[in-house]
């Protein structure tokens, strides 16, 4: 979180909030804001403070650029995996009408999976109700 990597950097530096103010050009509020999660700051204020302690804006920001410099790409904020990267690019090569194809049988099979968790769920708590009737 964005509050606790700068509170980390300022102590780590061994600086108060005033003095890291002053640096970069902002009021110790707009820092005791930032390290207490109340506002985040200005596109300005971010690359300073990314000066100032020498480090990317991208660390600041949490965002982790994989081994070769790129940010790993994320579904449901959970980075896609080799084989899921693979059918991506496999998809964008395919034609516009083979898309909408693959795209009716995937939605069809997430539906099918929805529908078995539902009845297994549901008849889970059948058998729970059905037992608790008959004990």
């Amino acid at each position: 979180m964005f509050s606790a990597i700068l509170k980390d950097l300022r102590v780590k530096k061994g600086i108060s909030q005033t003095k890291l103010a002053k640096e970069i050009g902002v009021s110790a509020g707009n820092i005791s804001d930032w390290e207490s999660d109340r506002s985040k700051p200005g596109y300005l204020a971010l690359i300073s403070l990314a000066r100032f302690f020498e480090v990317s804006a991208d660390y600041l920001l949490e965002l982790q650029p994989s081994p070769n410099g790129i940010l790993p790409v994320k579904c449901l904020n959970v980075p896609l995996d080799g084989v899921e990267i693979d059918l991506v690019e496999a998809f964008r090569f395919i034609s516009v009408d083979d898309q909408s194809e693959l795209l009716e049988l995937a939605f069809s099979k997430y539906q099918e999976t929805l529908d078995h968790k539902r009845k297994y769920a549901h008849s889970s708590y059948q058998d729970e109700t059905n037992h608790t009737e008959t004990a």
